[in-house]
């Protein structure tokens, strides 16, 4: 059964030796994320480049190291197939692992965005912190915190929705749609789009981002349809008020993908 520890225990984590020089090229990262108003305990861990599989537990010889006086030795394994797909397996530890708050006995499909704890869902009041997989920034650290998530019917199909999505950051440049004080570059991805408010570059000199957001695209895997975007505050800015123009760009946001909701729900009906 669950136990709770009634001291605090030093978490710490980090990427074995064997790992670290193969972990720059992934795409992926597990983010710790503190209580609130707390600065985090772990460090950030990118992941290598899929395929592979990632030990995870407090002996020394796992790839991400979990210190805790809940956390076995080998707690837990990461898989990252080449489709995308991320699963993690509990390898019979003593206190289990949590996704999206639950307690799981069998491999389970982590998204972007989940949150993963190892050895208890009450790990934000006493024991180590959860990780929260999430994608990573162009220097292949993580992005530093997810703002949100929307989830559309199965029947909805990334490539028409990436699109849309692509459509209306495209109109977010256009003189009249939004008042935006600062410069916005809208880059067009794979599987979403990414945005970047940058300072003015007057005088000829080069635009320098002050803060990216990251719309990604995630399809469910295996009997779950569903389509998920999630919004991603990129690394360069802790303190959205320093950037004007973040909530107005998020309000248009909410409000397309809203209408996108909507407008998925009444085409099923059809």
């Amino acid at each position: 059964c669950l136990t709770r520890s009634r001291a605090r225990p030093l978490v710490a984590a980090r990427v074995a030796r064997r790992s670290r020089a193969r972990a720059q090229q992934g795409a992926l990262a597990l983010a710790p994320v503190p209580a609130e108003g707390a600065s985090p305990k772990a460090e950030a861990v990118v992941l290598p480049s899929a395929p592979a599989q990632v030990s995870v537990g407090a002996g020394a010889s796992s790839d991400v190291v979990v210190q805790g006086t809940l956390v076995s030795d080998a707690h837990a394994t990461l898989s990252l197939e080449s489709s995308g797909a991320v699963t993690v397996v509990d390898n019979g530890s003593t206190n289990g692992k949590w996704v999206r708050g639950k307690r799981i006995n069998t491999a389970t499909l982590v998204r972007l965005g989940d949150m993963v704890s190892f050895a208890g869902a009450d790990v934000l009041v006493d024991g180590c912190e959860p990780y929260r997989l999430a994608p990573t920034a162009e220097d292949g650290q993580p992005a530093l915190r997810m703002l949100g998530r929307v989830a559309f019917p199965g029947a909805v199909k990334a490539p028409i929705l990436n699109a849309r999505l692509y459509n209306w950051a495209s109109t977010l440049t256009q003189d009249g749609n939004l008042p935006l004080v600062l410069p916005l570059r809208v880059d067009a991805e794979s599987n979403g789009v990414r945005l970047a408010l940058c300072t003015d570059g007057q005088g000829g000199e080069a635009l320098t981002e002050l803060c990216a957001l990251r719309i990604v695209l995630e399809e469910g895997a295996g009997d779950e349809e569903d389509l998920f975007v999630s919004i991603w505050l990129m690394r360069g800015t802790s303190n959205e008020a320093a950037v004007p123009d973040l909530p107005l760009i998020m309000s248009s946001l909410q409000t397309f993908l809203k209408a996108s909701v909507n407008q998925a729900v009444r085409d099923m009906r059809m």
